[in-house]
């Protein structure tokens, strides 16, 4: 019998045939106690939980407590976890405990000595209302190395919608660059955009909410009519922009694992929209339809993005381009053609490209290099000089560069000790010029082509490869050279003998 059924039975005894404590207890079986407990309430009082000793926790209770008074004064995600305790407890004590006491323990003083958890109010994300943005690291293997690169996010808060674009540096001017690529990615301008306190748009944080802006991203805003929300400062403000902390960790875990591959900046962000592209497609948990779905019924909503974009370029201007060929462009040098050494040029800077202008024509084309006092050497600019100073090819820095970056192909490489072999290094320099200058008029592919066919007809000679290439470019089937290195001897002449012009010289002085 239910406890509750007993106290049934007792009072029904008491109200029927107006018994004593002495007959219920009797009859009923139970004690006294029991009894008046059954007289006084309906209810039977709640059990006690028994008070039992913790002979495994007991002691290591001193050690718990020093180590979560220590956490105290760590950083909010480098404090210990109760399966870390744990862990401690049986590798430094020797103590062999339950994991779920160490929890239960761990809780109830965490909760004591750091307070109650916070508690978050579930918010309405209107169509077209806000979105949040955020920057992320996270590792890629660029050109053969991996590199740890600045990932900026978007996210619409209603659809969901992300665009994702990566930056080497989380620069203002990157920061600047994403907004703007990200508010025509989604083809609209939404009327909030909530954000932690980025140096690219804060310089100061005053008291509050108040914030001291940056000219630049007062310009922006005002360009595109936002309205801009900061979140707290450091931990205690993510939880405001939890979309977008969220859709970071989601990203990352979906779209960067395993580690992505890629050629440079550019192709990773093409990359990256192919990612969002697919996320687009994806159910998000609680709500009714896929990203893209929603969007529709968001789009209509946004602002129409401005006619003009905003500009983000910064230009530099009157740069004397030194008689290395290079123009200095924030602390890092880049090389321009030859025939403009000694003159002034001008270049547009963004955060990952370098373009400089002379005359109203652009010149060069660089990625933007972070390195300080960095070089950025283009062999292409340097071909004239090479024709006059053929001994300076071979240990040249941008055919270093070149080397090293993978733009010299490895048959390039046979090709000249081949014909340094044959030509010693002047010559050898002088048609290796040759070859490279065709890829001015050719596609780099069909020059790569022909140096391959050339070196396996065992044509060692820069005119065979330009042969080769022209025959390619016209239709025909390129030419097949029997010969062999020793073959093209039969064309080769002896210098000519003019000691007797010399004796007739002699004589005419006489």
């Amino acid at each position: 019998m239910r406890k509750v059924e007993l106290f049934e039975a007792i009072r029904r005894d008491r109200a029927v045939h107006g018994w004593g404590v002495r007959r219920l207890s009797r009859v009923h079986g139970v004690g006294r106690g029991t009894v008046r407990q059954a007289l006084n309430s309906a209810v039977p009082p709640p059990r006690q939980a028994p008070q039992r000793e913790a002979p495994a926790l007991g002691p290591a209770k001193p050690f718990i407590e020093a180590v979560l008074e220590g956490d105290r004064e760590a950083p909010r995600k480098q404090r210990h976890t109760a399966h870390r305790i744990w862990e401690r407890i049986r590798s430094e004590l020797g103590i062999e405990v339950a994991e779920s006491t160490v929890r239960k323990y761990v809780g109830r003083r965490k909760r004591e000595l750091f307070g109650p958890t916070e508690v978050m109010v579930p918010q309405v994300k209107d169509p077209g209302a806000e979105a949040e943005v955020d920057f992320f690291q996270a590792a890629v293997i660029m050109a053969g190395l991996q590199v740890v690169l600045w990932f900026f996010q978007m996210r619409a808060c209603y659809s969901g919608r992300v665009f994702v674009r990566a930056v080497a540096r989380a620069t203002q001017q990157a920061f600047l660059e994403s907004m703007v690529l990200g508010l025509e990615h989604f083809g609209g301008v939404f009327a909030e955009v909530r954000m932690d306190n980025h140096k690219g748009a804060v310089t100061r944080v005053l008291r509050g909410r108040t914030r001291e802006e940056s000219d630049r991203f007062i310009a922006l805003r005002s360009h595109y009519l936002f309205q801009a929300r900061f979140c707290r400062l450091g931990e205690e403000g993510a939880h405001e922009k939890g979309g977008v902390e969220g859709g970071l960790g989601h990203f990352r875990r979906n779209h960067l694992v395993p580690v992505p591959s890629c050629h440079d900046l550019a192709d990773l962000n093409r990359q990256l929209l192919e990612a969002c592209a697919r996320d687009d497609q994806r159910t998000t948990a609680g709500k009714p339809a896929s990203k893209l779905e929603l969007w529709r019924h968001e789009l209509p909503l946004l602002r129409a993005l401005p006619e003009e974009r905003f500009g983000t370029v910064a230009h530099v201007d009157n740069i004397r381009v030194d008689d290395k060929a290079r123009a200095r462009v924030r602390s890092t040098s880049y090389s321009v053609p030859a025939r403009l050494a000694g003159r002034l040029v001008r270049a547009e800077v963004s955060s990952d490209r370098v373009l400089i202008f002379h005359a109203g024509e652009q010149v060069a084309n660089w990625e933007r290099c972070w390195e300080p006092y960095g070089q950025r050497l283009d062999l292409d600019h340097y071909l004239e000089v090479f024709r006059h100073k053929p001994q300076a090819f071979w240990r040249s820095l941008p055919l270093r560069q070149a080397q090293e970056s993978g733009r010299w192909p490895a048959p390039y490489t046979e090709l000249f000790l081949l014909l340094k072999q044959r030509l010693g290094e002047t010559g050898a320099a002088k048609q290796m010029v040759d070859v490279l200058l065709l890829h001015r008029r050719y596609p780099a592919q069909v020059v790569d082509q022909a140096v391959a066919g050339a070196l396996a007809a065992g044509a060692i000679d820069g005119r065979a490869v330009a042969v080769l290439v022209r025959r390619a470019r016209e239709g025909r089937r390129p030419v097949v050279v029997a010969l062999d290195v020793g073959g093209l001897e039969i064309y080769q002449r002896p210098q000519p003998q003019v000691d007797a012009y010399d004796q007739l010289l002699e004589g005419g002085r006489s």
